[in-house]
């Protein structure tokens, strides 16, 4: 059994009257694989297991990087070798690899495909379908009828938004008319949707909740309470999904106007700026245009977009 933990590299930060800390997250570490076995002569061939321990011991004294296992798959340095040796043609071992790399989560995101803008948008008519409950508790809040009128046009708003979001989706079935034109569009249109939610989550959070207990009773103001609550998490899950758009539009965007260069052993942000554009200052595009994390190179087989000059 291997145990192939992973944790957070952060930073946890308190500041003068704040008690809930700042965290910054700076990647990821894994914990170092334990791996136990044995080797037998009688499987391997006279004198094999104790040549099979002494491999594995010279690997150790020379700093040789492995990859190891099929179930999960982990690249890292081979740093200790435990025999136990029961007899002289029976030694167990005990592996330690600290590991840089995890394998299978590569094969994981890789066989992960990112949602489509079509994906996207059909998930936002869902998240805009008779969900607003809080429209059905305010009635009896007894909020005056041009406030009712400006949530019901506020929605209206984002309903229409949406279904021009959801228009120019289904045009990109058209090979076409998948142009940086239309995918700025796109961005406009989540931009107007982005702005007109915002403004009914100030307008939703500025119905004073603890006058209204005063005057409906404990009853009324449980239902409001759960109203608001789930008005609050469907417009989160909302700006999540026109966030996650205007993302996937502007990639597209970035597309229309790069190459694409498939990574390979030994590619750094450096080396490909000086190979693309004649020197290194050119990294930090190449980094933004592909939305790398500070730190990180590029990864063998990946497809690096590399923008043109205009």
């Amino acid at each position: 059994m291997v145990e192939d933990a992973v944790e957070a590299r952060d930073s946890e930060t308190y500041y003068p009257w704040n008690d809930e800390p700042t965290r910054h997250v700076f990647g990821k570490r894994y914990d170092d694989w334990t791996l136990n076995g044995r080797l037998r002569d009688k499987d391997l061939g006279a004198n094999q297991a104790n040549v099979k321990i002494a491999l594995l011991q010279s690997m150790v004294t020379s700093e040789v990087v492995v990859r190891w296992g099929d179930v999960v798959g982990g690249v890292g340095l081979l740093k200790k070798v435990k025999p136990g040796r029961e007899s002289e043609a029976e030694v167990t071992y005990e592996l330690t690899i600290r590991i840089s790399r995890n394998e299978y989560e590569k094969r994981i995101q890789r066989q992960v495909a990112p949602p489509s803008i079509r994906d996207l948008t059909d998930k936002m008519v869902l998240a805009l379908s008779d969900r607003w409950t809080f429209l059905t508790i305010t009635p009896e809040l007894e909020l005056s009828v041009d406030f009712l009128e400006f949530l019901d046009d506020l929605l209206s708003d984002l309903n229409q938004v949406t279904a021009t979001l959801v228009r120019f989706a289904n045009e990109l079935d058209n090979a076409e008319q998948r142009t940086a034109k239309l995918f700025n569009r796109i961005r406009a249109s989540v931009g107007q949707a982005q702005t007109a939610l915002t403004t009914l989550q100030i307008t939703v959070n500025s119905i004073p909740f603890d006058f209204q207990v005063a005057r409906t009773g404990a009853q009324s103001a449980v239902a409001w309470a759960a109203a608001r609550a789930q008005a609050d998490l469907d417009m989160l899950v909302l700006s999540a999904l026109l966030a996650e758009t205007d993302r996937r539009a502007e990639i597209e965007v970035l597309g229309q106007n790069a190459t694409t260069h498939r990574a390979q052993s030994g590619d750094t942000w450096d080396s490909l700026s000086t190979r693309f554009y004649g020197g290194p200052s050119g990294a930090d595009r190449l980094r933004q245009a592909n939305r790398a994390r500070y730190g990180t190179q590029p990864e063998p087989g990946q497809a690096i977009q590399i923008p043109l000059d205009s």
